[in-house]
C-alpha cells in the first residue's frame, strides 16, 4: 500500500498536473495534538511534495489550523439545520415540533443526522424524539444506527476516545471533565474554581490543584479545546460545552459520581458572593445557571441521603441564599429546607448554622407572603437563639427585628413596636 501511496503523491506532484483536489475528511488523530496517541499520525507525511493543486482537511483538531488558510464551520442556520434534519428523517421541515428538537441538539449536525436516521427508521416524530432523548438518553444513544460513512459509528463513540486521550494524558483534565457533567454546559471560568476551593476540599487533591494555579487551569483547558470538546470565550476568560456534549458527558462518564456532585454543589455554594462584595449580583447572576444545574442533579432522591454532611448542608444553605437573593424563591425554600434536614441531623435543632437556616426560611416566607410560616420560623430562631446565645445578642435581636416587620406589614403596629422598641434597645446596649 505505501507503493501506491508514494506513487499517487509523485503523480499529484508532476509539473503542469494542477487541476486536482485532495481531500482528508474527519481527521481527528494527528501528532501535533498527542504525541502519546500511538495511532496519531502526522498528516503531512500524506500531502503531495508540490506547490500547486488544492487540499482539504475537515477535521475536530485546532493544531492543523496553522497548515493553511483554515475556516471554522460554525452552527448552522434554522433553515439548514431543517433541512438537514428532514432529508434524514423524511419529514416536513416547518412544523414546531421540529425547530424545538434542532434547538435542543444545540444545531449540531451530526447529532441532527443521528436523530433524523433513528427517526425515519423507527418512524418516530420530533415531539417523541426529544421525549425519548430527555429521558433516555443512554438507551436512545445505544439504539441509534451506526452511520457507516463516520469512521467511529457515532459521535459519542469518538467523544469517549476523547476523553480517554485526555485522562491518560492528565488525570487532573479528566477529572474536571466528569465534574463538568455537574455544572451548567455554559460560562466556566478559572475564578469559579479559584472561589469555590476554599481549601477545605481535601479530599479532591486534583481540585485543589485546578483551582491553585491558572497556568493548570489552562492547560487543562487546552487539552480539551485540542479534541474540540470545548470552545473558548475570550472576551470574558471562559468556556464553554456544546450541549449535545455535556449531555453525553452527564449520562456516561459523569454518570453516579456522587462525590463529584457533592463537589460541583459546594463549589457552587462557596463561590456565592456576600453583600460586602462589589457587584455581588453580577457573579450572582452567573453562578445561577450552575446552581440550577445543581438542583436537577440533587432532585434525584435516590442519591440525596448521600449528600447528607456537614459539607453539604453548608453548600445547600449558601446555593438557597443564592436562589433568594434572585428572586427564585422556589427553589431557595428547597435548598433551605434540605440544609435545614441535614443540619438538624448531624448538628441537632439548636445549633447555630440550623437557626440561621430556620431565619433565612423565615425571610423568604415573608417575602412569599406566607405570615404564618415565617412567623412560626421567626418564633423558633428566637427561642433557639436565645437559648444559645442570649437575649442580647446581635443575632438574637436580628431575629427580633425581623419580626418586627413581619407584624408591621401585617399591620400589627402595637407587636411591631413591641419587637422594634426591643430590639432598638439591645442594639444601643450592644
Amino acid at each position: 500500500m505505501e507503493a501506491e501511496v508514494a506513487a499517487v503523491l509523485r503523480w499529484l506532484a508532476l509539473e503542469g498536473n494542477h487541476r486536482w483536489l485532495v481531500i482528508f475528511d474527519n481527521v481527528d488523530q494527528d501528532v501535533r495534538s498527542s504525541r502519546e496517541d500511538s495511532q496519531a499520525f502526522d498528516i503531512v507525511s500524506f500531502l503531495p511534495p508540490a506547490d500547486h493543486g488544492s487540499v482539504l482537511i475537515t477535521t475536530r483538531l485546532p493544531s492543523l489550523r496553522g497548515m493553511g488558510k483554515s475556516t471554522e464551520v460554525g452552527s448552522l442556520k434554522l433553515d439548514q439545520a431543517q433541512e438537514l434534519l428532514s432529508h434524514h428523517s423524511n419529514l416536513h421541515p416547518s412544523s414546531h415540533d421540529m425547530t424545538n428538537l434542532i434547538q435542543r441538539l444545540g444545531y449540531l449536525p451530526f447529532a441532527l443526522v443521528q436523530a433524523g436516521t433513528y427517526m425515519h427508521k423507527t418512524k418516530t416524530g420530533c415531539s417523541k424524539y426529544l421525549d425519548l432523548y430527555e429521558a433516555s438518553w443512554t438507551q436512545l444513544a445505544a439504539e441509534t444506527p451506526r452511520l457507516g460513512d463516520y469512521e467511529n459509528g457515532s459521535i459519542q463513540t469518538t467523544w469517549m476516545i476523547s476523553y480517554e486521550r485526555v485522562r491518560q494524558g492528565n488525570l487532573t483534565a479528566g477529572k474536571l471533565l466528569q465534574l463538568w457533567g455537574y455544572l451548567d454546559h455554559q460560562d466556566v471560568w478559572y475564578e469559579l474554581f479559584l472561589r469555590g476551593c476554599d481549601g477545605s476540599q481535601e479530599e479532591y487533591g486534583w481540585l485543589q490543584e485546578l483551582a491553585g494555579s491558572e497556568i493548570v487551569f489552562k492547560r487543562v483547558m487546552e487539552s480539551f479545546l485540542a479534541y474540540s470538546l470545548i470552545e473558548s470565550h475570550g472576551d470574558r476568560e471562559s468556556y464553554s460545552m456544546h450541549p449535545v456534549v455535556h449531555d453525553w458527558c452527564t449520562e456516561t462518564i459523569s454518570y453516579g459520581q456522587v462525590d463529584l456532585m457533592l463537589a460541583a454543589l459546594r463549589i457552587v455554594g462557596t463561590a456565592a458572593p456576600g453583600y460586602s462584595e462589589a457587584e455581588y449580583w453580577l457573579l450572582q447572576q452567573r453562578l445561577l445557571p450552575h446552581a440550577d444545574r445543581c438542583v436537577r442533579q440533587i432532585d434525584d432522591l435516590e442519591a440525596l441521603h448521600q449528600l447528607e454532611s456537614d459539607e453539604a448542608s453548608i453548600a445547600l444553605h449558601s446555593v438557597g441564599f443564592l436562589f433568594a437573593d434572585q428572586g427564585k424563591q422556589a427553589e431557595a425554600e428547597k435548598m433551605y429546607r434540605r440544609a435545614l434536614d441535614g443540619y438538624e441531623k448531624t448538628w441537632g435543632t439548636e445549633h447555630t448554622s440550623t437557626l440561621d437556616t430556620i431565619s433565612n426560611l423565615g425571610n423568604l416566607y415573608r417575602n412569599q407572603g406566607k405570615m404564618a410560616e415565617a412567623e412560626e420560623m421567626y418564633m423558633r430562631a428566637l427561642k433557639g437563639k436565645e437559648k444559645a446565645w442570649g437575649a442580647e445578642h446581635t443575632s438574637t435581636l436580628d431575629t427580633v427585628n425581623n419580626l418586627g416587620v413581619l407584624y408591621f406589614v401585617q399591620g400589627k403596629i402595637a407587636e411591631a413596636e413591641e419587637m422594634y422598641m426591643r430590639a432598638l434597645k439591645g442594639y444601643e446596649k450592644a
